[in-house]
């Protein structure tokens, strides 16, 4: 299923027929969902290429009745407690979209194989689970953004013009943009809307938590056929992106953080070499290098940029203003004479 198809309007449609124990003509969704007869023919047959158990029931006077076969339901679906014990451990990493349909699904899910378990079975998951903790500094919260997050996936998935109400970090007041709503990104446990904005002609990034009100209209927009989220974000170091042409950046990282270095994986492009003396040169192409400027100086005195040139005088520049103003008289604690008591 190609990324053009309105995937949530196909997903009502499955949703419904899972609900019509013996299933609904086409004209009666048409008239539930509020769509073609046409449109539902077409999504039909979409979903039955993909592999859905969907089947037509002919009855009288050749009408069809379209239902869900019941396969789906449980027979079809069977897991080994190996498998359940996975789905239960990967369900926490949906926690930070906590509200909305993707963590209402999971819990659901989760329900039915609680009730199908025995007690012993069950208290043997919740071990299994409870020994791997996932930490959440700096989790955001989507409780109360879910029919937020829902539009936002219409807006998406059926390419239609989506105007939001948006507050800055540095704004005093939301403002309404209107937008093309092209994807969703999550980042450090945050998500992003990427879209393209038409007053501004270039696509911008708006985070979710920031969002105020998010409406969809009926008119629908013309996405490039060559856009790609994972090939725009390739030469990035996390969401943000200027436009600029990509450039190299080598940095050297003494031996003390080169095991840390070493044991992950921060970029596509990266390139370690390691120096006589412990240290390792490693090298990116970015084209955007705020965020890797700050992921920089995390590493504090254990890395010093080489290049571009322009990068080290932003750390520089940053560097004389913080010890400004720890060495600000006004900024240090305050001693007392007072005598303390007993």
């Amino acid at each position: 299923m190609t990324d053009s198809q309105p995937l949530r309007r196909q997903w009502n449609l499955l949703m419904r027929l899972n609900a019509l124990r013996f299933g609904a003509t086409v004209g009666e969704l048409a008239a539930d969902l509020e769509i073609s007869q046409k449109t539902i023919r077409r999504d039909l047959e979409t979903l039955q290429a993909v592999g859905f158990p969907l089947e037509p029931v002919e009855e009288s006077h050749g009408r069809k009745r379209w239902r869900l076969d019941g396969e789906l339901h449980s027979p079809g679906l069977t897991f080994s407690l190996e498998e359940v014990a996975a789905l239960h451990l990967g369900r926490r990493f949906l926690e930070p979209l906590a509200g909305t349909v993707f963590w209402d699904g999971s819990q659901k899910a989760f329900r039915k194989i609680r009730s199908a378990l025995g007690n012993q079975a069950l208290r043997y998951l919740e071990k299994m689970a409870w020994a791997f903790h996932r930490t959440t500094l700096g989790q955001c919260d989507y409780a109360d953004q879910a029919e937020l997050i829902d539009r936002l996936m219409i807006g998406i998935e059926d390419r239609k013009i989506t105007f939001v109400t948006y507050r800055s970090v540095h704004a005093t007041e939301p403002v309404t943009y209107e937008l093309y709503p092209y994807g969703l990104v999550s980042h450090r446990q945050a998500l992003y809307l990427v879209a393209f904005a038409p007053d501004r002609r270039e696509i911008r990034h708006y985070k979710v938590n920031r969002m105020h009100d998010v409406e969809v209209q009926a008119l629908p927009f013309n996405k490039p056929a060559d856009f790609h989220l994972a090939t725009y974000f390739e030469q990035t170091f996390g969401v943000y992106h200027d436009g600029s042409e990509p450039t190299q950046v080598r940095v050297r990282f003494l031996s003390t953080a080169v095991r840390y270095l070493e044991e992950h994986r921060w970029h596509p492009t990266q390139q370690i070499t390691r120096q006589r003396d412990g240290s390792v040169i490693a090298e990116f192409h970015l084209a955007a290098t705020e965020e890797f400027k700050s992921w920089v100086q995390s590493f504090g005195a254990q890395a010093i940029v080489l290049t571009p040139e322009r990068l080290r005088e932003k750390i520089q520049a940053e560097l004389r203003k913080l010890l400004q103003l720890y060495e600000s008289k006004s900024d240090r604690p305050q001693t007392s004479n007072a005598k303390s008591r007993r």
